[in-house]
Order: structure tokens, then C-alpha cells, then sequence
């Protein structure tokens, strides 16, 4: 098996990469970060959303890396805000979660 000699993490947030570092060196990897904001494509798909994101990363350093993304789902709410919750708790950034759940 072929082994990288560096795997980066593209982020802008230093909590992440902390948090994939530990993940990953639970496993036996080492990862380096690539300190970076990438474009974020607005999209209902989260798939399309990272995989944007992780070409932009590549392209940007020409190395291994991988990104992270998420989104919050709420059944309830027939999935929103879905990939848009960076979005909506901008614009709701005093109570986003308490605005939702009271409206459940």
C-alpha cells in the first residue's frame, strides 16, 4: 500500500483541524494544515457541495488534502436548513438553534 508522505487539511478553522488530527492519529495518520477559506458553492447536495470544495483545495495546494463539511437536518423541518446552516446562522447568529426549535 502506497503511503502519503503528507496529507493536509483544508480549513480556515483551527477547531477542525484539531479535531481531524486527534480522529486521524487515532489511526496512525499525521496531517498538516493548510490554513485557507475555500469557496463554497451554494447546492441542496452536500456531496457536491465537498467535492467542489476538495478540488478547490487541490488546486490551491497541489498536495493530498481533504476537507470537511457539514450541514444541519432537521426531519422535522423537512431537512433544513440542510447544507445552508453556515447561511442561516448568519443571519440569525444571536439564537439560530432556539429560533428553529421553537418553531418545531
Amino acid at each position: 500500500m502506497q503511503q502519503l508522505s503528507e496529507l493536509f487539511f483544508a480549513s480556515s478553522n483551527e477547531n477542525k483541524f484539531q479535531e481531524a488530527e486527534r480522529i486521524l492519529a487515532n489511526l496512525g495518520m499525521q496531517i498538516n494544515l493548510f490554513k485557507t477559506t475555500l469557496e463554497e458553492i451554494q447546492s441542496n447536495n452536500l456531496n457536491d457541495i465537498a467535492e467542489k470544495k476538495a478540488i478547490n483545495a487541490y488546486d490551491l495546494i497541489q498536495k493530498p488534502v481533504i476537507i470537511e463539511d457539514d450541514g444541519l437536518f432537521i426531519n422535522t423541518l423537512n431537512g433544513f436548513p440542510g447544507p445552508y446552516s453556515v447561511s442561516y446562522t448568519h443571519l440569525r447568529a444571536h439564537e439560530p438553534l432556539r429560533y428553529l426549535v421553537c418553531r418545531l
